[in-house]
């Protein structure tokens, strides 16, 4: 809760301008680079990845900024990156600036390199600072020479200056994660003895190359930010300490305009799970070390991580602890968040629930990122803001299915006009969303049917809960209502292997979460549908005290989940 002291309407210092660098951000919430998709077989960005980053700008957030974009070939981590390797990514820049510079937001893209954090397959060539294999991809890298270094290092440089003929505002330099900047700067992945490695100065030498060959080449109001690890939580790589000398030193340069803040790397599973975090990791987890990092450089600070709700937003920027804070999967969810927060309209925030299915989940699959909270997430020109239409004239329409799909339809055809009646069997609307939202971290699942249940309050939508409708209930309405959707979602079943089982040994998942089931001591989960949690189920029956062994018919348990729900779970299991 935030008191306004003047006893006047409080003023959200997130929506308060802040100047980077020669330009002005209108605002202090931006949206990090991540990897999205919507990338063609040559690298190169869409329409759909213009029409995507346009939607958060319409939708009021300041800052955008692009990637991870690849400066070099051999330094793409997957196939579904944006190249910036040619001039061909120039087109495209302009673009995308043209689009969100219309809402007066400012665009920068990141630029990336990966080093030796690749597998050898189906990468023909890994070079980094030394050979030193990361955890997560085992493969060795190989040393890079000097003449590479500065190849790379020039790299760097073209790509920024082809995102200022782009036309957008700047450029960011990744240098965290574990990717070729940190390799350079960590004690534990640069073990060079020439003038790249060895003492401090040394390790810095290639990002400072970079930084100043960038400013030599660009204008004066071309906006040059670096994004660091404020602690690798690694043993062996960069600490909190090492993270403040970095930034000092960024700052003795006079050529940075700001510092990202981030923390953990990608060079380890576990590093993974705390940078991408689910719900198991507590909201701005980074924080502490945004404040360490800021009160040492007067630069301006970015925080990332974990920053949903728009008071965890305020709270960073009124105890002085960022300057502007990264909002990027709540933007995903939500891209009307910082225009429903200027309006007033928080309790109207599609809040993200940190499942990581749609957005880090898809990326790893290879997949355009997604949202399954926001169905228009990827088909902002078919689904975004502005494009629900208002029927002609007025027709009815009957929903069966009071679940997520059933309040989703119920919402837009009330937007849209129809009159609207929603039918629900159980005694409250949710379906089996409420089901999952009780395994262990997974509450958040709850916001998805409590947020869509407070949009049906507000519109003209008839809602009778506790009515089963028949077949020949069906019938009757197919001729009363215009319409009529059925949004009965899909049933619990006990695989037909097991007929020769005692079916009273048996029971569904939803039966097991039933309070009213007993359980034994002793639990099977049988993992036989790829879809299903059995991680989150073994992990809630360990809770309630009970012994359990895991069989699956997959190669490792939970292969269908995301990588970082799996990984979280693995690593309490």
């Amino acid at each position: 809760l935030f008191v306004c002291k003047s006893g006047g309407a409080f003023m959200w210092k997130m929506l308060e301008p802040f100047r980077i660098g020669n330009r002005v951000c209108k605002n202090r919430v931006i949206m990090a680079a991540h990897s999205y998709g919507y990338i063609d077989s040559k690298g190169l960005p869409t329409d759909e990845l213009v029409n995507y980053l346009a939607e958060r700008a319409k939708g009021g957030v300041g800052l955008i900024i692009t990637g991870g974009t690849t400066v070099s070939d051999e330094g793409t981590l997957v196939e579904h990156v944006t190249r910036n390797v040619d001039d061909n990514i120039i087109p495209w820049y302009k673009k995308i600036s043209t689009e969100v510079h219309k809402y007066e937001t400012l665009v920068l893209d990141q630029l990336m390199h990966v080093g030796g954090q690749l597998d050898a397959f189906p990468h023909s060539l890994i070079l980094a600072p030394s050979p030193i294999p990361h955890e997560c991809c085992k493969s060795i890298p190989l040393e890079l020479t000097q003449k590479e270094i500065i190849r790379i290092e020039d790299s760097y440089v073209e790509g920024a200056v082809r995102a200022q003929k782009g036309d957008l505002d700047g450029v960011e330099l990744k240098c965290d994660q574990g990717f070729l900047i940190h390799q350079f700067l960590s004690p534990y992945f640069n073990r060079r003895t020439d003038e790249y490695g060895g003492n401090w100065e040394n390790r810095f030498r290639f990002l400072k190359n970079i930084i100043q060959k960038i400013r030599l080449e660009v204008n004066s109001d071309f906006v040059l930010g670096v994004r660091i690890t404020a602690d690798s939580m690694e043993r062996g790589d960069l600490t909190l300490t090492d993270a403040i000398n970095i930034a000092i030193d960024i700052e003795r340069t006079n050529k940075i305009d700001y510092i990202h803040v981030n923390a953990a790397t990608n060079s380890s599973y576990k590093g993974y799970m705390i940078n991408h975090g689910d719900s198991s990791i507590g909201s701005a987890n980074f924080a502490h070390l945004a404040k360490e990092i800021k009160a040492n450089v007067k630069l301006p600070i970015i925080v990332a991580s974990m920053i949903n709700h728009p008071s965890e937003a305020e709270h960073l920027l009124q105890s002085g602890i960022a300057d502007l804070v990264a909002m990027t999967r709540a933007n995903i969810a939500d891209p009307e968040l910082v225009l429903k927060v200027k309006e007033g309209r928080l309790d109207d925030i599609r809040p993200c629930i940190l499942c990581n299915q749609g957005c880090v989940g898809n990326h790893w699959k290879g997949l355009d990122v997604s949202c399954i909270h926001n169905p228009a997430t990827g088909r902002e020109k078919e689904l975004g803001i502005g494009t629900i239409k208002k029927i002609k004239e007025p027709k009815s329409i009957a929903i069966i299915g009071g679940g997520v799909a059933g309040m989703e339809a119920a919402r837009v055809a009330a937007l849209r006009g129809f009159k609207v009646q929603l039918f629900e069997k159980e005694e409250h609307l949710g379906g089996q969303i409420s089901l999952a939202s009780k395994l262990p971290y997974r509450q958040g699942f709850l916001d998805v049917a409590i947020y869509l249940e407070n949009q049906i309050k507000k519109l003209p939508i008839e809602v009778y809960c506790g009515v089963e409708i028949t077949e020949s209930d069906m019938q009757l309405m197919v001729e009363d209502f215009d319409y009529v959707v059925a949004a009965t979602g899909s049933k619990f079943y006990i695989p037909p292997i097991f007929n020769d089982v005692d079916p009273s040994s048996m029971m569904t998942i939803k039966d097991m979460l039933d309070p009213e089931t007993s359980i034994g001591e002793n639990v099977i989960v049988v993992d036989i549908e790829w879809r299903q949690n059995p991680l989150g189920v073994a992990e809630w029956l360990v809770q309630k005290g009970h012994k359990v062994t895991i069989i699956s018919s997959t190669f490792y348990i939970g292969e269908g989940l995301d990588v970082v729900t799996r990984t979280s779970h693995y690593s309490r299991i």
